[in-house]
C-alpha cells in the first residue's frame, strides 16, 4: 500500500490514467493526496453525498451498494473512484461504495487537484477517453446477476451502453454506405452579407488533443456542453460524445486556448439538398472564413450554389480545411 510521496508516485505510475502524467504534476498530486485505511463495512462514498475525492484502491475489495442492497462486486487495486462524478460536475455520489475484505487502503486525492490534473495534462485526455470507453465491459463483468440494480444506476449503464451501440452502429452504417455518400466543401462569399436561412445556431470548439488519428474536443451548441473523442476522420470517423457540466467545459474549453474554433452553423435547404453554413467568427484567427457543406450520392452532378452565396474555392477532400487543422494555423494562406 502507498504510504509516502514517493510509493503514491510509483502507485499513480502503475495506473492507466495517470502513468502518462508529468512528473511535475505526479508531484503535486503526491503532495497533496493521502492514504487512508478503511475498515470492513466502511463506506467510501455514500449514496447522495458530496464526492471530494478521486479514490484509488491500494489494498483491499470493495462492492458498489445502491439503496442498502450490493448491486456489484470486485472493486479492487488499481480501481478508480469517484472520477465520473468529478468529470460531470456532480456534486453527490451516484452509489454508495463499501468495503468488502477486512481492511482497504486508498489513495485520496482531492477534487480540485484531480480538475487541476485535467486542466494541464494533454495526454491524461487520452487515458481519461480510454476508460470511459471500456466502463462498459468492465461495469458488466462486474455485476451481480442475481440481484437488479437500481433504476437510477441502472439508466446510467443503459445511458452508456446506448451510446456505444449508437457509434458502432453508426460507423457500421457509414462503412456500408461511404461508396454512395459524398459530402461537397466549398469556400464561399455572402453576396450583399446576406443571404436566407432555416435555422442557425452558435458553436464552440475547443481542441484537448489532435493528432493523426484522433481527436479530444468539447463543444457548446444550443447551450449544451459536451466532450467527444473521435477516431479516424472522413467516412470512417467513430465519434463518442458525452455531455458534460457546464463548469467542466469552462475549464476543458479554456485549456484548448488557441486550438479553438468559434462559427455560426446556418442551415439553407434549396433545390432538395440542405446546405450546411459555417461563418467563423470575426474574433478568431479565422475572421472572414465562410465554408458550405453538402451531402449527394456519389455519381450526381453537384448541386447548383444556393441563391446569396459565391464559390471562391473548393475544398472538397482538403484537410487543411478540417476543423481540427483550423483550429491549429488558422485559414490556409491559398485556399
Amino acid at each position: 500500500m502507498a504510504d509516502n510521496h514517493f510509493e503514491i508516485i510509483y502507485f499513480l505510475t502503475k495506473s492507466d490514467m495517470f502513468k502518462r502524467v508529468s512528473r511535475d504534476l505526479l508531484d503535486l498530486i503526491a503532495s497533496e493526496a493521502s492514504t487512508i485505511k478503511f475498515k470492513k463495512n466502511d463506506y467510501v462514498l455514500v449514496q447522495n453525498e458530496p464526492v471530494r475525492y478521486l479514490y484509488i484502491v491500494s489494498y483491499g475489495v470493495l462492492h458498489v451498494v445502491v439503496n442498502e442492497t450490493i448491486v456489484a462486486g470486485g472493486i479492487t487495486v488499481g480501481d478508480i473512484l469517484g472520477d465520473q462524478e468529478i468529470v460531470a460536475g456532480n456534486q453527490e455520489a451516484e452509489a454508495s461504495v463499501q468495503v468488502a475484505s477486512e481492511y482497504a487502503w486508498l489513495i485520496c486525492i482531492p477534487r480540485t487537484v484531480f480538475l487541476q490534473v485535467i486542466e494541464n495534462e494533454p495526454s491524461f485526455m487520452h487515458a481519461l477517453v480510454k476508460t470511459y470507453s471500456n466502463r462498459r465491459w468492465m461495469a458488466k463483468q462486474r455485476l451481480d446477476n442475481n440481484l437488479k440494480l437500481s433504476s437510477r444506476l441502472n439508466r446510467g449503464l443503459n445511458k452508456f451502453e446506448n451510446l456505444l451501440q449508437d457509434v458502432e452502429n453508426v460507423a457500421y452504417e457509414r462503412k456500408k454506405n461511404k461508396k454512395n455518400i459524398v459530402e461537397l466543401r466549398y469556400v464561399v462569399e455572402i453576396q450583399n452579407g446576406s443571404f436566407e436561412f432555416k435555422s442557425k445556431k452558435h458553436i464552440q470548439q475547443g481542441y484537448l488533443v489532435i493528432d493523426d488519428k484522433n481527436e479530444i474536443r468539447v463543444r457548446f451548441a444550443n447551450n449544451i456542453p459536451t466532450i467527444s473523442a473521435k477516431k479516424d476522420y472522413g467516412e470512417d470517423r467513430i465519434n463518442i460524445e458525452l455531455e458534460i457540466d457546464k463548469s467542466m467545459f469552462q475549464v476543458l474549453y479554456k485549456y484548448a486556448e488557441n486550438r479553438i474554433v468559434s462559427k455560426t452553423r446556418y442551415l439553407y435547404p434549396f433545390e432538395n439538398y440542405e446546405w450546411r453554413i459555417d461563418v467563423f467568427d470575426a474574433d478568431t484567427q479565422c475572421k472572414g472564413l465562410v465554408i458550405a457543406e453538402v451531402e449527394i450520392n456519389k455519381g450526381d452532378l453537384p448541386p447548383q450554389l444556393p441563391p446569396g452565396l459565391t464559390m471562391l474555392s473548393d475544398i472538397t477532400g482538403k484537410n487543411e480545411y478540417r476543423n481540427q487543422k483550423l483550429a491549429l494555423v488558422g485559414v490556409p494562406d491559398q485556399p
